[in-house]
C-alpha cells in the first residue's frame, strides 16, 4: 500500500505559532502523517467560513454559515476519530452550502490520506483555480508540485467494444455512457469495469494498473434473454408485455393504454411544479420547464426539450422527458444527477439522491446511499417519492413501502391502500384511497398531524406539509415561522412544499408562492 506524503504546510496566523510551524513541530516530534492532517483540518476549518462567505447571496447568508459550520464541526470530529472518508462527506457538504477555496485544499489532503490521487488532483486544482490571487506564489508552487506528484499515481482506461448508450461504471461508480468522450482516470491498483444496456446482459472485467499506465479495456455485451441480435449488433426484444409497444430495444407504453404512465403521471405527483431547497421549477403547458431561485449549481437552468414531469431536489433537478427518458441538472457530486439508461414513468429528486419508476414498474435509484435510501426493494410500483435520507413508493397493489433512515418512524407506513405518497425531510404523508391523509415520522411542529377532510394531492416539505383538497383549496400544517404553511386563497391544481416555502399552480394556470423568499424562490416569472 502506498504511503501518502505528509500534507503541504499551511501558512496561517494562529497566534504565537503559525500553522506551518505547528505542522513542522509535530513532524519533528515523530507524529504520524494523519495527525498532521488533523491539525491542518482543524486550523483551516476556521477559515473555510469567512466573515463574508461566498454563497449565492453573500449579503444574507447567516443561515448558510451556521449550517456549513455544523458540517465542518462534524468533519473535524470524524477526522479526529480516524474516519477520514466520512469527514470528506461532511467537508463536501460544508463547501456546497458556503463555498470557499480553502476547503478544497482540505479535501485534497484528505484524499491523499486515503490514497485517492484522482480525487486529490481534482480538489487541489480547483483550490488553485478558485483561490486565484488569494493564494501566495510560494504556496501555489507547493500545491502545483503536489499535483504533479499525485499525477504519477494515476492511470487512464479507454473503454471499447460497447454499443452506444451503454452505461459504464468503474468500481460501481457511474462513468458515463458509451462512447465515452475521454479516458477514465483511476488510481494505482485493481479496478472493476462494468457495463449495462437495455436488452443486454451486464458484463464486467477486472483490470490492474500501475501509475501512468494507459490501458485499453474491451467489454462485450451479449443479448439478454428475451432479446435477439438484429444482425447489425443491436439487441431487440422478442416482444413486450400487454400495454407496451416495441421501440428498438425498449418497451414503451402504448398511447392511451393502461400502461401509458409517461403521458399521465400517477396521482399525487406534483408534475407541474416542484419546490427544492432554494429553487422551484415548473412544467409549462407546452412541455418546457422554467425554474427560479438559487442557481449556484445550475439546478435552476433546465435543458431544452419536452417534458412530462419535473422534480426539484436539494441542489439538483430532474425531469421526465416525453419519450420516457430522464434528464437531470445541477449538483452531481453524489451522482444524484446521473440517471441510468432506461425508460421511466415517474421520477423524484430527493436531497442527495434520485429515484424513478421504470416502465416495467421496478424502481431504480441513484446518488447518496448512506442510509439505504437509494436501495429500493423488489416489487412493482406506481409512484415513488425521494425525501432527505429516505424514500417511499406506492406499490401497484396500493400499499406503501419505504426504505432508508428508519429511526424516527419515517419509513414505517401504516397499513391500507394509498393513491400517492410524499417523503419530506423527516416525515412522510400519503393520500389514502378514501381521500384522507395519513402522516408518519417526525411530528415536530405538527408536520405529521394533517387536518380532516379529503385531498387530491399532498406534498411533504422539510418541516411543513401542504395538500390540495378535493374542492381545490390548499391546506398546510406544520412549521408556520416562515409563512410556508400559510397558503393564499384560491383554487389550485397542484402544490409543492419546499424547505421553508411553498409554491402551487392555480386552476387558472398562474403560480403562487408563499414563505421564505430570501433567494427569490417565491418569485416566479411571469406566465
Amino acid at each position: 500500500m502506498l504511503t501518502p506524503k505528509t500534507p503541504l504546510n499551511v501558512r496561517l496566523d494562529c497566534g504565537k505559532e503559525s500553522g506551518e510551524a505547528q505542522a513542522r513541530t509535530m513532524q519533528k516530534e515523530g507524529h504520524e502523517m494523519v495527525h498532521v492532517l488533523k491539525k491542518i483540518i482543524l486550523v483551516l476549518a476556521m477559515l473555510a467560513i469567512p466573515a463574508g462567505p461566498a454563497f449565492a447571496r453573500a449579503d444574507s447568508a447567516a443561515k448558510a454559515r451556521a449550517e456549513a459550520k455544523k458540517h465542518f464541526d462534524r468533519a473535524m470530529e470524524l477526522n479526529n476519530d480516524g474516519q477520514v472518508a466520512e469527514a470528506i462527506i461532511e467537508f463536501k457538504r460544508a463547501y456546497e452550502i458556503a463555498p470557499h477555496h480553502t476547503v478544497l485544499y482540505n479535501l485534497g489532503q484528505a484524499y491523499i490520506t486515503l490514497a485517492k490521487p484522482v480525487e486529490a488532483v481534482a480538489a487541489l486544482q480547483r483550490y488553485l483555480d478558485e483561490g486565484g490571487k488569494a493564494i501566495k506564489p510560494a504556496r501555489r508552487a507547493e500545491v502545483e508540485q503536489e499535483i504533479a506528484r499525485q499525477k504519477t499515481r494515476i492511470a487512464t482506461l479507454e473503454i471499447r467494444g460497447l454499443p452506444d448508450g451503454a452505461r459504464v461504471r468503474v468500481n460501481g461508480v457511474d462513468a458515463g455512457k458509451a462512447p465515452l468522450g475521454k479516458p477514465i482516470l483511476v488510481g494505482i491498483g485493481d479496478h472493476v469495469v462494468s457495463a449495462t444496456a437495455e436488452g443486454y446482459d451486464p458484463a464486467e472485467t477486472k483490470v490492474t494498473v500501475a501509475g501512468e499506465d494507459r490501458r485499453t479495456v474491451e467489454l462485450t455485451l451479449n443479448c439478454a434473454h428475451g432479446t435477439h441480435n438484429d444482425g447489425g449488433g443491436t439487441c431487440v426484444r422478442v416482444g413486450c408485455a400487454s400495454g407496451y409497444r416495441l421501440a428498438g430495444a425498449q418497451c414503451l407504453p402504448e398511447s392511451g393504454s393502461s400502461g401509458d404512465k409517461s403521458s399521465a403521471p400517477a396521482a399525487g405527483n406534483s408534475a407541474t411544479i416542484s419546490s427544492g431547497r432554494y429553487h422551484t421549477c415548473r412544467l409549462k403547458e407546452d412541455g418546457t420547464i422554467v425554474c427560479w431561485g438559487v442557481n449556484n449549481h445550475g439546478q435552476a437552468t433546465p435543458p431544452a426539450g419536452s417534458f412530462a414531469t419535473v422534480s426539484a431536489g436539494y441542489w439538483h433537478t430532474c425531469g421526465l422527458r416525453s419519450d420516457g427518458t430522464i434528464a437531470c441538472w445541477g449538483f452531481n457530486d453524489d451522482r444524484e444527477a446521473a440517471p441510468p439508461a432506461a425508460t421511466f414513468a415517474f421520477v423524484s429528486a430527493g436531497h442527495w439522491h434520485t429515484c424513478g419508476v421504470k416502465s416495467d414498474g421496478n424502481i431504480a435509484c441513484w446518488g447518496y446511499n448512506k442510509y439505504g435510501q437509494a436501495t429500493p426493494p423488489a416489487g412493482t410500483f406506481a409512484s415513488v417519492s425521494a425525501g432527505a435520507d429516505h424514500t417511499c413508493g406506492v406499490k401497484t397493489d396500493g400499499t406503501i413501502a419505504c426504505w432508508g433512515y428508519k429511526y424516527d418512524g419515517r419509513t414505517t407506513p401504516p397499513a391500507g391502500v394509498f393513491v400517492s405518497v410524499s417523503a419530506g425531510g423527516s416525515h412522510t404523508c400519503g393520500v389514502r384511497g378514501d381521500g384522507t391523509i395519513a402522516c408518519w415520522g417526525d411530528n415536530t411542529g405538527g408536520r405529521s398531524t394533517p387536518p380532516g377532510g379529503t385531498f387530491a394531492t399532498v406534498s411533504a416539505g422539510r418541516s411543513h406539509t401542504c395538500g390540495v383538497k378535493t374542492d381545490g383549496t390548499v391546506a398546510c400544517w406544520g412549521d408556520h415561522t416562515s409563512g410556508a404553511a400559510t397558503p393564499p386563497a384560491g383554487t389550485f391544481a397542484s402544490v409543492s412544499a419546499g424547505v421553508s416555502f411553498t409554491c402551487g399552480v392555480k386552476t387558472d394556470g398562474t403560480v403562487a408562492c408563499w414563505g421564505d423568499n430570501e433567494y427569490g424562490q417565491c418569485r416566479p416569472p411571469a406566465r
